[in-house]
């Protein structure tokens, strides 16, 4: 799996970057197979004034189902990686289990004729 964390109009921060490398590792972990890359995007979108305005996107490439992307805005930069991450992991997760959910009832339908 192949993890990118980019800093855009944001104070590139060696903590904040382990934080969301640890959150990724964490969230992924039960089905870290099914995942070829993730890109998380923090930002800055209103500099120094303040209010709701850090962002994180994250893009979550799965093998089997495609791109699923968060965005997430919170005060915090921390706040804002917690949550878009744990997002993108609950829709992967759905995401694979309907995925999974239809090639049973396909293989059920073949054995039935």
């Amino acid at each position: 799996m192949k993890i990118e964390v980019r800093f855009h109009q944001l104070e590139m921060s060696d903590a904040l970057r382990e934080h969301a490398l640890r959150r990724v590792h964490v969230e992924l972990a039960h089905f870290t197979e099914e995942v070829s890359a993730v890109t998380l995007r923090l930002s800055d979108l209103n500099g120094p004034k303040g209010g709701h305005d850090k962002r994180c996107h994250v893009e979550l490439q799965l093998r089997r189902v495609g791109a699923i992307n968060v965005d997430e805005r919170n005060e915090d930069a921390y706040a804002a990686v917690e949550t878009a991450v744990e997002r993108a992991a609950r829709s992967g997760g759905r995401e694979l289990a309907k995925l999974r959910a239809s090639r049973r009832v396909d293989a059920g339908t073949r054995k039935a004729r």
